[in-house]
């Protein structure tokens, strides 16, 4: 049987990509859910702005801004002192990888509050799209994408026979992750307001993840799924 190793996400601290955790294990670096906004320029322009939220609060007296005024963005932004150092950033998704470095901080006000808080500010161009940040270089890591795919009746069946009773049999999703023959089986069990997810390989479920999968990584030779729950993305290798 295969064994879910579920990567900690400490809140306090970055890990080096080679620091060793309990039993001999490489430590897993922990994952952010990035935070993507499309904003106007000074010129009349266009530009995407990407944050790394950091966690914590802005201070009460904090001088808000519109981030993107003029949108349908409503998130606001507010100058924080920079970093004393560069921290250094891996950016995955459908964009490939890019290692970056950044000290810029600022503090942000969005409508999910776990993008809100301390936030640094990555550089990208206006046509990048990446979906989570590794904490550290890892150049080597990839984004393996999620395939739709087109649930059945079958699929609402299979979900009841593992113990969950969807709160409606129309709304069970399943996709593939690309390249594999991984499906993840998303519904959301009656009664409750966080999705699970089935892990599935020819028709057996492999593991029961609490939340949505936001697609997969490849990472020093194993494959992740990224479970995202309110905003805390954890990475579970198959």
């Amino acid at each position: 049987m295969r064994t879910l190793l579920i990567a900690a996400l400490a809140v306090s601290s970055f890990p080096s990509p080679d620091a060793e955790a309990c039993g001999g294990y490489l430590a897993e670096p922990r994952v952010f859910l990035m935070s993507n906004h499309g904003t106007p320029t000074r010129h009349g322009g266009w530009q995407t702005r990407m944050f790394v939220p950091l966690g914590g609060q802005a201070p009460a007296n904090t001088i808000w801004r519109r981030l993107a005024p003029g949108t349908y963005d409503y998130a606001r932004i507010a100058n924080a002192p920079a970093f004393d150092q560069a921290m250094t950033m891996t950016l995955v998704g459908p964009s490939g990888t890019r290692v970056v470095s950044s000290k810029t901080r600022w503090f942000l006000d969005s409508w999910d509050p776990s993008k809100s808080g301390s936030v640094l500010e990555v550089p990208v161009t206006r046509e990048e799209n990446f979906t989570v940040a590794l904490a550290g270089s890892h150049d080597k890591a990839a984004w393996i994408a999620l395939d739709s795919g087109a649930a059945t009746r079958d699929d609402a069946a299979w979900v009841i026979a593992q113990g969950v009773t969807p709160s409606d049999p129309a709304y069970v999703d399943v996709s593939n992750l690309h390249g594999t023959d991984y499906e993840l089986v998303s519904v959301y069990p009656k009664g409750n307001l966080q999705p699970v997810t089935f892990v599935r390989d020819r028709g057996q479920s492999l593991s029961r993840l609490d939340g949505s999968v936001l697609g997969g990584l490849t990472l020093r030779g194993a494959t992740y799924v990224l479970v995202e729950r309110d905003g805390a993305v954890t990475p579970v290798s198959l």
